[in-house]
């Protein structure tokens, strides 16, 4: 009687701890006392994704920023140089402000005709301003190379920079569709709308098809 009562009071405790060990197994993963669950681990992909967004989009933009400030500054010198036609520079320094009303967002990307007018008129204006320094007069030359330098710098990453935009972009989207429903059930405030690419080439790292950026 006594084995008999034994055996009764051991196989609910056994089927008790084998019960609370497959519960463990469906927990969420526990490191170093903190849980980590699949909406951890999708938000913390999906933020860290968006701070690479932002760091190479302002790349993209400080560089643009910069092109475009120097043309100014070099105009600034054309005109106080006393050697080119003021009303030539005036009517470049008048298009290098519309440039600057046209600059590139990321909404605008999505809309190729834009990208297009904008690279054509930053493009045409930097060849401009490379022919009007070269007729200047030699003993006055040296410090605008210097402006121009930056200028073509600036204008020579604009491939490189929008190429690596669409990289770190394009996985954000792959991320977002795998994820949307998820993303959207756990938080109202991650945007699911996937970003505009600008449809660079992967094997020439070139401009896309609508780009006047062409070599």
């Amino acid at each position: 009687m006594q084995r008999t009562a034994i055996y009764l009071v051991l196989i609910p405790a056994i089927t008790l701890s084998i019960c609370l060990n497959g519960c463990k197994s469906h927990e969420p993963h526990i490191e170093n006392g903190t849980k980590f669950t699949k909406a951890d681990s999708v938000t913390e992909k999906y933020l860290d994704l968006e701070d690479s967004i932002l760091i190479v989009w302002n790349t993209i933009v400080n560089d643009d920023n910069l092109k475009i400030q120097t043309m100014h500054d070099l105009l600034h010198q054309l005109l106080v140089s006393n050697t080119l036609d003021k009303d030539e520079l005036i009517s470049l320094e008048n298009r290098l402000n519309e440039l600057d009303g046209m600059k590139i967002t990321q909404e605008s990307i999505k809309d190729p005709i834009h990208v297009y007018e904008y690279d054509l008129a930053s493009k045409t204006l930097v060849n401009e301003l490379i022919n009007l320094t070269s007729s200047v007069e030699p003993f006055k030359k040296d410090p605008l190379q210097i402006i121009l330098a930056t200028i073509q710098d600036a204008d020579s990453r604009v491939r490189e920079n929008r190429f690596n935009y669409d990289k770190i972009a394009y996985e954000f989207n792959q991320f977002v569709e795998r994820n949307e429903a998820f993303l959207n059930e756990q938080d109202q405030n991650l945007s699911t709308a996937k970003k505009g690419l600008f449809q660079i080439s992967s094997e020439s790292q070139g401009s896309p098809a609508t780009s006047a950026f062409q070599n």
